[in-house]
């Protein structure tokens, strides 16, 4: 087994202190593949694959909280350091309001093409989102001197 990129992510700044990085995305890709699963039963008009799978969805996406919020949790002090507050609580209102509670909302309160696309949509846009933080996280601040010591790209000194 290539342990590399294990190795990679482990020692980036942000990163090494996400615990649940891994949770957040094993639970993530099954909240997308249901979600895309969703948009197309109701593209093809399938109505009882697209009842089944709207009841899966919020089920898969009320556990999918657990593990984005503790992500949030973790990676909180490090996007503290790096982002103005107003982006900060911007991106955190896209990712857990949009694409999560406010999806639960939707698919708790109707049934309907509309209804089921729109929760699809604000799914992927909290998960985009929410994905953009993570992947940008260890390269914002990188010149600004505000990781950690070893994190720092270094020149060599002229003697």
């Amino acid at each position: 087994m290539y342990k590399g990129v294990l190795f990679s992510t482990s020692s980036q700044p942000g990163w090494r202190d996400a615990r649940w990085l891994g949770g957040y995305h094993a639970s993530s890709a099954v909240v997308l593949g249901c979600a895309s699963l969703l948009a197309i039963a109701v593209f093809a008009g399938q109505d009882r694959a697209a009842a089944t799978l709207r009841l899966a969805l919020s089920v898969v996406l009320l556990i999918h909280v657990v593990p984005l919020w503790l992500l949030l949790w973790e990676l909180w002090p490090a996007v503290s350091r790096r982002q103005s507050r107003a982006r900060r609580h911007r991106e955190v209102v896209l990712a857990l309001g949009a694409g999560a509670l406010f999806p639960l909302c939707l698919l708790a309160a109707g049934t309907g093409p509309i209804t089921e696309l729109s929760a699809v949509v604000l799914i992927l846009l909290g998960s985009w989102t929410f994905r953009a933080l993570i992947v940008l996280l260890p390269h914002q601040g990188l010149y600004r001197g505000d990781t950690e010591p070893e994190s720092v790209p270094t020149r060599p000194t002229e003697a």
